[in-house]
C-alpha cells in the first residue's frame, strides 16, 4: 500500500468515525484513551511486582510512559491530520496566573470534597467490610516503597482518567450537545466506571457529585490541568488512608446518622461539603470571562 493510499484510507475512516453520534463517539473514544493509559502504566507496575517487588524500579519508567502518553494525546506524533483534534480533545492547556488563582481555588475545593463526601456517604450506609484493610503487598513493604507505588497509581489514574473523561469524552460530547449535557453524561459514566470497586456503587455522591464539579471546573477553566492535580492529590490521600499509612478515624464515624441524629461529625462534614460546592461554583464564575483558548468557546 502506497503512502497516498494509506492516507486516503485514514481519511475515509475518520470521515465515517465523525458520522457516529458524539454521544456515542465521545464515551468510546474516552474509554479507549483511558484504557491505554491505565493498562500501559499498569503493565509496567505489574512487571515490577512480578520481578522485584521491594525495589520500585518501575517509577521512572511509568513517569516516562505517562510523559509520552500526554504528549501523544495532546497532538504530538502521527498522524498529523489528527494533531489539532487530539490537542483540542485532551484539554491539557496552559493557564494564565489569573486563571490559576481561581482554578487553584476550585481544585482545592474538589480535593477537600473527597473526604467530606466519603464521610457523609458512610453516615448513611454501612462501611463495606475490609474496605480499609491494608493489602498484603503494601503491608509488607517499607513505607517509602509503599508511598512510591501509591503515588504512581495516583499519577496514572489522575492523568489517564482526566484526559479520558474531562478531556476526550466531555469535549467531544460538548461540541455537539453543549457543556452541561457533556458534563452530566461524563459524570455518570465516570461513576459507572468505578463499579469495579466494591464501594463504587454506594459512592454516588463522591463520583457523581465530584464528577459534575470536576467537569464544570474543567470547562470553565478551558483546561484539565487543575483537575489532574486535584485528582492525583486526592488519590494519594485516599491511597494512604486505605492502606493504613495515615489515620482515617476523623473521617469514618462508627454509627449511622439515623442512630445518632445530627451530631458534630455530621454537621462539620456537611458544612465542609457545602463550602466546597460553593467554592467550585464561585471559581467557575470567575473563570468564565478569563477563557482565552478558542477550543473552549
Amino acid at each position: 500500500m502506497t503512502k497516498e493510499n494509506k492516507n486516503q484510507h485514514q481519511q475515509k475512516f475518520f470521515q465515517y468515525w465523525e458520522r457516529i453520534p458524539a454521544i456515542i463517539r465521545g464515551p468510546v473514544t474516552g474509554y479507549i484513551v483511558g484504557f491505554i493509559g491505565i493498562f500501559g502504566a499498569g503493565a509496567i507496575m505489574e512487571a515490577n511486582f512480578s520481578i522485584n517487588e521491594p525495589v520500585p524500579w518501575s517509577v521512572p519508567l511509568i513517569m516516562l510512559f505517562l510523559w509520552g502518553y500526554v504528549r501523544y494525546f495532546r497532538g504530538a506524533g502521527p498522524p498529523a491530520d489528527t494533531a489539532s483534534a487530539r490537542r483540542y480533545a485532551a484539554g491539557w492547556e496552559p493557564l494564565s496566573r489569573q486563571q490559576w488563582k481561581w482554578a487553584g481555588l476550585g481544585s482545592t475545593a474538589i480535593f477537600l470534597f473527597v473526604p467530606a463526601s466519603v464521610a457523609l456517604t458512610f453516615r448513611f450506609v454501612e462501611l463495606p467490610p475490609g474496605l480499609l484493610d491494608r493489602s498484603e503487598e503494601i503491608a509488607g513493604m517499607p513505607i517509602w516503597v509503599a508511598i512510591s507505588y501509591i503515588s504512581m497509581i495516583a499519577l496514572t489514574a489522575g492523568i489517564a482518567e482526566e484526559i479520558a473523561f474531562r478531556g476526550y469524552m466531555q469535549r467531544i460530547i460538548a461540541r455537539s450537545h453543549g457543556p452541561w449535557v457533556a458534563i452530566i453524561i461524563t459524570a455518570i459514566i465516570f461513576w459507572i466506571a468505578h463499579f469495579n470497586h466494591e464501594s463504587g456503587p454506594v459512592r454516588a455522591f463522591l463520583l457523581l457529585g465530584g464528577g459534575v464539579m470536576m467537569g464544570y471546573l474543567a470547562w470553565q477553566a478551558g483546561s484539565i490541568v487543575p483537575l489532574v492535580i486535584a485528582h492525583v492529590a486526592s488519590d494519594i490521600y485516599t491511597g494512604l488512608i486505605s492502606r493504613g499509612i495515615i489515620d482515617s478515624s476523623y473521617i469514618f464515624a462508627e454509627t449511622l446518622v439515623f442512630e445518632t441524629g445530627l451530631d458534630g461529625h455530621f454537621i462539620v462534614w456537611s458544612a465542609l461539603t457545602i463550602l466546597c460546592i460553593s467554592m467550585v461554583a464561585m471559581a467557575g464564575r470567575k473563570l468564565e470571562p478569563l477563557k482565552t483558548s478558542p477550543a473552549t468557546r
